[in-house]
């Protein structure tokens, strides 16, 4: 049996947050949710800037709902809530596209999450309540809050220091795109700088705060040593070291000497110094 209208009426009156704990809760017990499709892909819900952001529901009455408000959506697909974390929101993440659960129409307020910050609500509900997770394994890459609060509240030089040291030992680094896949610059034609982060959650900040659509892309760091810093230093672009929102304080240096700095972390730590011509 369905729910019965009175309770459906009632439910769709919650505050977003309410809305929020009650799909945690319902989609945890039935270990299923529900979302809109139309003629190729999911129905997704877009700002005013163009950003999407998936629906998904806690039962099918309210997705039954959605497709009167939303004239693109033809059914309604059911899927198993493993199937979603394991598969479907690894590329959410990847893709930059966050979810909105259970949205009631386009102008009601709703709660937009980022996918992997859902996984985690859903396991630690299933921990809690049933003692027991699923496995997930990018959520044990995923940085811990407190550890992630602790480095944003870092100084610029102190942030500048930890991503020199990061990216030499982990062989990566972050930097946001346009939609063609340019990367995204800093500053004026004057002063302009490339932004590079250490780790993907700080990079995911940033693209979250920022106005203008803009994807993530991995970097490895001899790649970007080898061929994005000369192509920087003939093109006089600096680097930004880890900005963050909300904070204007940020190292900015210059092409040849983050990699200078860079490759002696290399040199000195690991004894992998690269053969770079215009050091």
């Amino acid at each position: 049996m369905g729910l019965p209208k009175q309770a459906i009426d009632s439910i769709v009156k919650l505050s977003a947050k309410e809305r929020l704990d009650y799909s945690i809760k319902t989609i945890s017990g039935i270990e299923t949710l529900y979302l809109l499709n139309g003629k190729d892909d999911w129905i997704c819900l877009q700002d005013d800037e163009g950003k999407e952001y998936l629906m998904i529901f806690p039962e099918s009455e309210f997705a039954e709902l959605a497709l009167q408000w939303n004239p693109h959506a033809l059914r309604i697909d059911k899927m198993e809530l493993e199937n979603f974390l394991e598969d479907t929101v690894p590329l959410m993440s990847e893709n930059n596209i966050r979810l909105a659960i259970f949205p009631i129409d386009e102008k009601t307020e709703t709660i937009i999450l980022d996918p992997i910050e859902f996984a985690k609500m859903i396991n630690d509900y299933f921990n809690e309540w049933y003692g027991e997770e699923f496995d997930l394994p990018y959520l044990s890459m995923v940085l811990q809050q407190k550890a992630i609060n602790a480095i944003l509240n870092l100084s610029s030089q102190e942030r500048c220091e930890h991503t020199l040291k990061r990216i030499a030992d982990s062989g990566v680094l972050y930097v946001l795109a346009d939609e063609e896949g340019d990367w995204i610059l800093w500053g004026d034609e004057k002063n302009s700088s490339l932004a590079i982060w250490p780790e993907l959650e700080f990079a995911r900040i940033m693209a979250n705060s920022e106005d203008k659509n803009s994807d993530i892309y991995e970097i490895e760091i001899e790649e970007f040593l080898e061929d994005g810093i000369p192509w920087l230093i003939e093109n006089n672009i600096g680097v930004a070291v880890f900005p963050i929102p909300d904070n204007p304080e940020t190292i900015d240096m210059k092409a040849i000497q983050f990699a200078a700095s860079v490759n002696k972390i290399l040199d000195e730590s690991y004894d992998e110094a690269l053969d770079l011509p215009y050091l």
